[in-house]
């Protein structure tokens, strides 16, 4: 194996154990935020996912969070009891029920995030167009994997 094959597989290797240290300082991040908030970590991240997609469903939620509907349920209670969602009926269907953020709720969040988007958008700033292109083609790909986890998890655990 060539010198340049050897460097070759160390940097990946070293990039795979900073994205597990990365994982592991962002997940414990959010637990802090949401500890901060009196949620629990998967609370905060689905109140992530309704701020993001807008009013939905259970059943969507529960879809975009690859949880249970049981699970979810659980977690829409929490959320409204602690101010950040509300159930609202579906004006075609009074059977259907919609979740959506109370509207400070953003602002609520917003001086625990604010700094950070910025702060993120200022080191983003030192990079070319080029590189840019493919810090986010490597965020996609990052995503996309993480999103199929849970994929390979239920096939191995069947």
């Amino acid at each position: 194996m060539s010198n340049k094959q050897v460097k070759r597989r160390e940097m990946i290797a070293k990039i795979v154990d900073l994205l597990r240290e990365q994982s592991t300082q962002t997940v414990l991040f959010h637990a802090v935020v949401a500890e901060q908030f009196g949620l629990n970590t998967t609370d905060h991240k689905a109140l992530d996912i309704i701020v993001k997609l807008g009013k939905m469903t259970a059943g969507q939620l529960a879809e975009a969070t690859r949880l249970t509907t049981g699970a979810v349920t659980g977690i829409i209670d929490r959320l409204e009891k602690a101010g950040f969602v509300r159930r609202v009926l579906d004006p075609n269907d009074r059977r259907r029920i919609f979740v959506e953020i109370v509207p400070d709720t953003e602002e609520r969040m917003s001086p625990v995030f604010a700094p950070i988007q910025e702060q993120t958008k200022s080191f983003l700033e030192k990079y070319s167009d080029a590189e840019l292109i493919v810090i986010a083609d490597f965020a996609e790909k990052c995503i996309e994997l993480a999103k199929s986890f849970k994929t390979i998890f239920d096939k191995q655990t069947r």
